[in-house]
């Protein structure tokens, strides 16, 4: 797939490192503020392992697993590594409308594995 709406692997890596330096800042601020009875902001981050058809381990195990897991504790942020394309596409299907996505393959588009 084409990349449609000109992600360069410049501006995806901007993303990462601002996610990265944003979220300790935001769940340090929130773990003190849910002391006070204030709102959290809940991260989950996985690697996703590439989308192997090799049991134990293929991708069709191991998505409804994610899926239940994401569905049950419902993160407001979740960050991927090694993901293909199709999976970021399954996990989307997988949580439905209230969540959204950002990522780019290391060589940029929907090619290879991406951070997410």
């Amino acid at each position: 797939m084409s990349n449609t709406l000109r992600v360069s692997r410049r501006m995806g890596l901007r993303t990462v490192v601002a996610a990265a330096v944003a979220v300790p800042l935001l769940t340090t601020a929130s773990a003190s503020a849910s002391r006070r009875g204030g709102h959290r902001l809940e991260v989950m981050t996985f690697n996703l392992r590439f989308a192997s058809t090799a049991e134990p381990n293929s991708w069709a195990v191991r998505r409804p697993v994610m899926r239940e897991l994401l569905r049950r504790e419902a993160p407001h942020v979740i960050g991927t590594q090694e993901g293909i394309y199709q999976q970021l596409r399954d996990i989307d299907s997988d949580l439905g409308p209230h969540y959204d996505w950002i990522g780019t393959g290391r060589v940029g588009g929907s090619h290879d594995e991406a951070v997410a």
